[in-house]
């Protein structure tokens, strides 16, 4: 599996540094375009996470398109379509714990950018995940136009949504995300995090199956 890493790396390799550096700068800057608000880590890490995976995978799925046969070569040199499969979700949840960690340390060790916490940690995967799951499971099962269509509809909704909400007249406390301290309630949305990702990766393989490479 950790070749078949390498060779998603080599595929994206530019986008793959791009990002992580423009990831260093992320924090800061959502700290910046807020004017002196502290924007909390749930939806800064959420936002930052779910961009740069997609962008990622995206540029790795079409690199791959332009050589039809190479999924089906890596498969006859021993490499099953299900890790194919777990391959491009560990590399999925690689990018969102690399964000997580860069968020993280510098939530903390920079001040005035925002509060560090556990809750937003949890609160930001669950969103993460569930990007993450419909777009693999979409771009596996329905193709490159698939994935074209949500990566377009996830970035309109993020660069929009604000914009959208302001002339709408629709107000949302976004505080209350930084204080949700339920335990039962975290558990729950770990829980069905969970279970959303463990279902689109079923899903993913069973539909890569029975694909015609």
């Amino acid at each position: 599996m950790i070749n078949l890493l390498k060779k998603d790396y080599l595929l994206g390799r530019k986008m793959f540094i791009i990002f992580s550096i423009i990831t260093l700068m992320l924090p800061a800057f959502f700290s910046f375009i807020g004017e002196g608000v502290k924007m909390p880590l749930s939806i800064g890490l959420a936002t930052a996470s779910i961009i740069v995976a997609i962008t990622i995978l995206s540029t790795i799925y079409e690199e791959e398109g332009k050589y039809k046969k190479a999924a089906a070569l890596i498969t006859t040199i021993g490499y099953s379509r299900d890790t194919q499969i777990k391959a491009r979700f560990l590399l999925a949840y690689s990018i969102y714990f690399y964000c997580m960690l860069v968020f993280v340390l510098e939530y903390y060790f920079i001040p005035g950018i925002g509060q560090f916490n556990i809750q937003g940690i949890i609160i930001s995967l669950f969103t993460f995940t569930v990007v993450a799951s419909i777009y693999l499971f979409s771009t596996t099962t329905f193709g490159l136009q698939a994935g074209r269509l949500i990566s377009i509809l996830v970035i309109l909704l993020i660069s929009l949504g604000p914009t959208l909400m302001s002339r709408l007249h629709i107000k949302i406390n976004i505080d209350i995300l930084e204080y949700v301290g339920n335990r039962g309630f975290l558990t729950g949305i770990l829980v069905v995090s969970l279970m959303l990702v463990a279902l689109s990766l079923l899903l993913s393989e069973k539909s890569y199956r029975k694909k015609d490479l």
